[in-house]
């Protein structure tokens, strides 16, 4: 039996196909870019809606409100920051696995977040699905 050689430039070829493979998963999506912008904000329970829900409020008076920026989510001594992000098969669900940490705790999340327009007011409806807990939290985006 022969060997087969294969010429350099094949070899060239399989290697510029393989390369951008490779460097994802060198480089792996920055967090930065995992939270759509329309989560981005200031957002608070609506009983203290109509007193201190404004961007401004954060976080001097953020026992009831959370931030969303583009890497995670932070609210009074806790904090979750994005390790992925998958949009759902309905419009406007997003997934994201977390990692989260408060008062000396650290545990990973899979949340499932869609915004509603009620009226003038946006609300986040976050549903905690896999952690040491579950949850439904309602907030309001803040003014």
């Amino acid at each position: 039996m022969t060997r087969r050689r294969y010429p350099m430039w094949r070899a060239i070829v399989i290697i510029a196909h393989l390369s951008p493979i490779a460097a994802a998963i060198a480089n792996p999506a920055n967090a930065a870019d995992k939270i759509p912008p329309k989560f981005f904000g200031v957002w608070g329970t609506e009983l203290i809606a109509t007193k201190q829900c404004r961007v401004a409020a954060f976080p001097h008076d953020a026992s009831l409100l959370v931030k969303v920026d583009p890497t995670g989510m932070e609210g009074t001594e806790f904090g979750c920051k994005v390790r992925s992000a998958s949009q759902g098969r309905s419009p406007g669900v997003w997934t994201f696995d977390m990692d989260c940490s408060g008062e000396g705790i650290e545990s990973k999340t899979t949340e499932v977040w869609k915004t509603v327009q009620i009226g003038l007011n946006t609300y986040l409806v976050r549903t905690v699905v896999s952690a040491p807990y579950r949850a439904i939290d309602v907030l309001m985006k803040c003014k």
